[in-house]
């Protein structure tokens, strides 16, 4: 099959000579007017009028036909014949031929006719009685009045070719002969047969298995069907807004149902294949239902999302609904939009409702349940129990509502089932601790202020989020302020909204200028751990704009609004579980630790997954953590001690020890941590104020036995500048970099201080939770502008004046370890210290005493067993020294700086 035979008939002799049937030509035939087969056949090239078998031509280039004799009617024949030995049926053959005409002698067209005969039995001779005809036929091209004209045939103008394709069946065995005929007129143009070919084709049939039902949204597919010749299938699709084909790949494009044709059009092997239709269904998405709108106790409007593409106009839903679970007894009602009010029900009731999709008959399956209430309206007007009657508005709440707004500190205990709310509001100065279910069907809403205030849910059990339900954190701006916020759910530039509206918020970028309504900013820790380069200016560095738009769930971030405005950051109920989690919520965090500085590595922006405050001290593994308090950043350190409550969506940052920080459950109460072994230490903490307390400045010193002068992160705490103007700071260095908290070794004796100044007047440094220094005797303060020195401990606070903005590196402390003596120590005495010219008197002495001098490194300088009041003891050198006084009564010991 598939296999091409020709002849071009350029083998007979440029002489002429004998023909015989079969043999001159293989298998090639003739029959004259006679009704005999041709014997001889002579070389014309249309300029010989001697009738009878010719071959046309004036070259190498041969043709076989006749030379008619003018009888009018009678008819010449040329026959190929052929075999059928393929082993099957052949189903059509295909016969590429040319007419050629050698010479024109009449004014009328002519023909070379093409039939067949098909035969069991072999064909030996060409009988034009049992002739079929093909309807295939060669014209000829020329036609002129007397004279006759000689044509070369092989000219393009003087020839035609043709491809007759015969279609019927030839078993295998069988005998066909193709046969060309031509009929005498009184005056003949010369035609002639060129450059035959033949080539048998087989059948071939379609397998095309009924396809499955697809969904709306699938993948694009092939329909996998067959040929039994195994040419590739072509497809055709009736409905394109249903499914449209690209070679053998289906691409749904709406619901519904299209006819899909399979064809196979074959090739020069195979006959073309009967066409096979096959329905292709395409189901609806299911529907998505969203927060009903229109709630009174006895109506709501449920409401629901599906894009059904092309198709999704012409697409109906069908809505049940019931007052229970299983839809016993439901009620279905349908709708041509994606919307059905519900009317005449119960109050204080919940109703459960789903839907399907329906595209011309093809359905989807149901949506997942829905939930609604007609219930009533509450607001908190006290704080206090949730059973007290008098905390709300309309007096004791039922377990089922409308909407819960909650404006105070109230408390749901395990004393009633569970509450069913469609709206639950938890507003700024909101604050709701659960031990019961609460579940919320439509929306939960929970408030910020633009000062930061943050509604809050305390749920020690389940807090249940419907599927359906929206989650909305309504968040006030100040113009031009930026805000450290993070969502523990992912929130997408498409569900940001002006507040209370469906109107979408325009991203803004702006490290890239581009305006918009709101601007994000991200921190890169990756590139300040590249480069080495900290916001310790206050200039922005590695603050990066966010593409794509896309609140990462559980990350940090800064937002800004250029004026001041309410937004709607809002997500679906599905996918908030760990807002909701009763387990240990792990945040990822990332470790960029190729920085030669540890100061500079592993810096990450992280927000905490609950929507409670949270006590750091429960995450005291990855401490410290920086929040910023909207004027200056608090450090919260890794010591046992450390209490620090951070509200819901507030971002901080912190530097990554390990990849993940661990929030476990203990830390949604504001409760001290657990205790946590530490090594002893003693701890520095410094205050630098202008007076104006929301401006002040924080630093803190850590001095430990196994404590490192190097920067350990875990240990030692970076200093991050705040984005207000007005605030001045104060810290220490490690390796030419600020710190906020530094952890030394104890043998450390002066530690310099760095000053930032942002105005000039009246400044004090003052020394705080001084019980956390237990080995020092001295905490002296160096102002090395004015020499002045004063010892902390004893002198809490130290009045300067600064002049001049900027930074300076004016102060120093000096550490004086205590020195251990041996004897007890009272603190209740008169006794006095006076000092002047390296000579020092003491005062205030009932009686004669012991007195021991000791320097700061614990050398005894002095010692007198006699000594009275106003007796001079003389020094080498000024500093601070210790005195040890021992009378009858008791031991005291005090220190005094001599100068």
């Amino acid at each position: 099959m598939g296999t091409t035979y020709s002849q071009n008939f350029d083998g007979l002799s440029f002489a002429g000579g004998v023909w015989n049937d079969g043999t001159t030509v293989p298998n090639w035939y003739t029959l004259d007017p006679a009704g005999i087969s041709a014997t001889s056949y002579a070389l014309n090239d249309g300029s010989l009028l001697d009738p009878g078998l010719c071959a046309f031509g004036n070259t190498n280039d041969r043709a076989l036909g006749f030379a008619p004799n003018g009888n009018i009617g009678e008819t010449m024949y040329v026959g190929w014949r052929l075999k059928n030995t393929t082993g099957q049926t052949i189903k059509s053959i295909s016969i590429n031929w040319t007419g050629e005409q050698w010479r024109a002698d009449d004014n009328s067209e002519q023909y070379l006719n093409l039939h067949y005969i098909l035969s069991a039995s072999p064909i030996t001779a060409i009988d034009n009685g049992i002739l079929s005809s093909t309807g295939f036929d060669f014209i000829t091209p020329q036609i002129f009045q007397n004279p006759a004209l000689v044509l070369d045939g092989n000219l393009p103008a003087n020839k035609v070719t043709t491809t007759s394709l015969i279609t019927l069946d030839i078993p295998t065995g069988y005998e066909i002969m193709l046969v060309w005929e031509t009929t005498d007129a009184s005056q003949n143009h010369f035609m002639g047969l060129d450059d035959v070919s033949v080539t048998a084709k087989a059948s071939q049939t379609i397998s095309f298995p009924s396809p499955a039902t697809k969904n709306y949204g699938d993948a694009s597919f092939n329909f996998g069907a067959t040929s039994t010749s195994g040419l590739i299938v072509s497809y055709s699709s009736s409905n394109t807004n249903v499914a449209t084909i690209s070679g053998s790949t289906v691409t749904i494009v709406g619901p519904g149902k299209s006819t899909i044709t399979a064809s196979q059009a074959g090739n020069s092997s195979y006959t073309a294949a009967t066409n096979v239709v096959r329905t292709l269904n395409v189901r609806p998405k299911i529907p998505v239902p969203i927060e009903a709108s229109n709630i009174t106790t006895t109506s709501f409007q449920a409401n629901w999302t599906a894009d059904n593409g092309l198709n999704d106009a012409s697409t109906s839903y069908l809505l049940q609904y019931a007052n229970n679970k299983s839809f016993t007894s439901a009620t279905s009602t349908t709708s041509t939009v994606k919307n059905k009010p519900l009317s005449g029900l119960t109050a204080n009731t919940i109703y459960f409702y789903k839907i399907y999709a329906n595209a011309n008959g093809v359905i989807s399956s149901f949506s997942t349940a829905s939930a609604i209430t007609t219930g009533t309206d509450y607001v908190t007007q006290n704080s206090g129990s949730w059973d007290t009657g008098s905390n709300w508005d309309v007096g004791y709440i039922s377990n089922i509502a409308n909407s819960i707004t909650v404006q105070h500190a109230v408390n749901l205990s395990t004393f009633r089932d569970s509450v069913t709310t469609n709206t639950l509001i938890i507003k700024s100065t909101g604050k709701l601790t659960s031990s019961q279910k609460i579940v919320v069907l439509n929306q939960l809403i929970i408030e910020i202020d633009a000062s930061g205030n943050t509604g809050q849910i305390y749920n020690t059990t389940n807090l249940v989020i419907a599927t359906n339900a929206k989650i909305i954190i309504r968040k006030s701006f100040n113009e031009n302020v930026w805000n450290f916020i993070g969502f523990p759910f992912q929130v997408n530039a498409s569900s940001i909204y002006a507040n209370g509206t469906t109107s979408t918020l325009t991203w803004g970028d702006f490290n890239l200028s581009n305006p918009g309504d709101f601007y994000v900013l991200r921190y890169d820790g990756q590139q300040r751990d590249n480069t080495g380069n900290g916001n310790y200016t206050g200039e922005g560095l590695n603050w990066k704009d966010v593409i794509p738009h896309v609140f990462t769930a559980k990350k940090g971030y800064i937002v800004a609004t250029n004026t001041s405005r309410i937004i709607d950051f809002t997500l679906r109920g599905a996918n908030v579980a760990d807002i909701t989690s009763l387990n240990t919520v792990t945040v990822p965090i990332t470790q960029y630790n190729t920085n030669s500085f540890a100061g500079h590595r592993g810096w990450n922006l992280v927000t905490s997954p609950f929507v409670s405050a949270y006590n750091l001290g429960s995450a005291l593994s990855q401490a410290p953590y920086y929040v910023y308090n909207g004027t200056n950043y608090t450090v919260i350190n890794s010591d046992a001690g450390a209490t620090s409550t951070v509200v819901p969506f507030r971002s901080y940052f912190v530097q990554a020890l390990s990849s993940g920080i661990s929030f476990a459950q203990g830390g949604k109460r504001t409760l001290a941590p657990a205790a946590k072994e530490v090594d002893n230490f003693d701890e520095i903490n410094l205050r630098l104020s202008n007076g104006n307390t929301n401006l002040d400045d924080v630093t803190q010193v850590r001095l430990a036995n196994n404590a490192s002068s190097a920067y350990v992160i875990g240990q030692d705490a970076a200093k991050l500048f705040g984005m207000n103007p007005t605030v001045s700071y104060i810290y220490s260095k490690i390796d030419g970099y600020g710190v906020a908290v530094n952890s030394l070794p104890k043998n450390t004796s002066n530690i310099d201080f760095e000053t930032k100044f942002a105005t000039t007047g009246a400044f004090t440094i003052s020394i705080y939770n001084i019980d956390n220094i237990a080995n020092y005797s001295a905490v002296t303060l160096i102002d090395k502008a004015t020499t002045n020195r004063v010892d902390l401990l004893t002198q809490n606070t130290y009045n300067f004046t600064v002049n001049s903005t900027g930074t300076t590196n004016r102060f120093s402390i000096e550490l004086s370890p205590k020195i251990p003596t041996g004897t007890s120590v009272s603190t209740n005495n008169n006794i006095l210290i006076q000092s002047q010219n390296s000579q020092a008197t003491l005062t205030g002495l009932n009686q004669s005493a012991t007195v021991k001098v000791y320097d700061m490194s614990g050398k005894q300088i002095y010692y007198n067993n006699t000594y009275t009041n106003n007796t001079s003891i003389n020094f080498m050198s000024s500093g601070l020294y210790l005195f040890e006084i021992k009378t009858n009564q008791a031991v005291h010991q005090l220190k005094a700086f001599i100068k």
